[in-house]
């Protein structure tokens, strides 16, 4: 009896170690951003710079050429990837419409477009938080001057 109680407490362990191990064994990349419309940035929302600016996309490729997307909402103007393995990351950002398509273009009156936005980058997830820099999206209106860069 006492052979298997051994047991069991040794299994028991082997199995707390081991889901402890899966825990720690990455991390989470935590990403913010800002939005500028004619180079001021926004107060509360994205839609202050385009009416269906809502969602911001969040890619991660691993050194394998898997990617990870992650779904956060725009004005929350921060979010955290979910646990990734450890690995060298590709980063790279989006603001997306109510139907996922990138905004690039302006969208109907009022609505203002993208004229520059983060490149893809990478990053490293060597532990088990990393916290990346802000990126800047600007826009500009339909009614500011520089708006042909959008046509």
């Amino acid at each position: 009896m006492k052979m298997m109680k051994k047991l069991g407490l040794f299994t028991l362990g082997l199995f707390a170690a081991s889901q402890l191990a899966c825990v720690e064994s990455g991390g989470v990349f935590n990403v913010s951003w800002d939005v500028t419309l004619d180079g001021v940035q926004v107060a509360a929302s994205c839609a202050e710079a385009n009416n269906f600016a809502v969602t911001m996309g969040v890619l991660v490729t691993d050194s394998l050429g898997q990617g990870t997307d992650i779904s956060l909402t725009c004005d929350y103007f921060s979010g955290s990837t979910a646990r990734l393995p450890f690995d060298d990351y590709v980063v790279t950002y989006d603001i997306l419409d109510d139907g996922n398509p990138p905004i690039l273009i302006p969208e109907g009156f009022g609505e203002g477009c993208i004229v520059a936005g983060p490149a893809p980058t990478p990053y490293p997830l060597d532990a088990s938080s990393v916290m990346l820099p802000t990126v800047v999206f600007d826009f500009v209106s339909d009614t500011n001057p520089n708006t042909e860069a959008c046509d």
